[in-house]
C-alpha cells in the first residue's frame, strides 16, 4: 500500500492499493478515504475563484443598480431597484459567510484526513511517497 501525495503541497494524499494484498473490508474505507480527498481538494481549488466572483458582484452593486435604473424606467423602477438591493444583501449576508464556513470545515476534515495519515504511520507495508 502507498501513500501518494499528487502535490508537493496537496492536503488531501490518495491511497494507492492492490486489491489481492488488503483485506476485502479496507477496500471500501479506502476507496471513501481517496473520495473525500479529491473533493476536499476540488472544494479548496474552487473556493478562491468563487470569492473573487462574489467579490466582483458586491464591488458591482452600483453599476448594477444603474444598469437596473436605465432597463426599468417607469413604474416599475422602485420595485426593481429595491429587489436587486435586496438581493445583493441577501447575497452578503448568506453566501459569503456559507463560502467562508465551507472552507473552514473543508480545511478541518483535511486536517483529519492527515491526522489519520499520520497516525496510520509508516509502517512496513506503507510508504510516502511525494509525487
Amino acid at each position: 500500500m502507498t501513500t501518494v501525495r499528487p502535490h508537493r503541497d496537496s492536503l488531501c494524499p490518495q491511497i494507492s492499493y492492490d486489491g489481492r494484498e488488503v483485506p476485502y473490508q479496507a477496500i471500501q474505507a479506502f476507496i471513501s478515504y481517496n473520495t473525500a480527498g479529491r473533493y476536499i481538494h476540488e472544494l479548496l481549488d474552487k473556493i478562491p475563484s468563487v470569492m473573487r466572483s462574489v467579490q466582483l458582484v458586491l464591488d458591482d452593486e452600483r453599476r448594477l443598480e444603474r444598469e437596473i435604473m436605465v432597463a426599468s424606467l417607469g413604474r416599475d423602477s422602485p420595485m426593481a431597484m429595491k429587489n436587486c438591493r435586496d438581493n445583493i444583501e441577501v447575497f452578503r449576508q448568506t453566501v459569503v459567510p456559507a463560502i467562508a464556513e465551507l472552507e473552514r470545515r473543508t480545511r478541518a476534515v483535511a486536517a483529519e484526513l492527515l491526522m489519520f495519515e499520520r497516525l496510520r504511520g509508516t509502517g512496513p507495508s506503507t510508504t510516502s511517497v511525494i509525487v
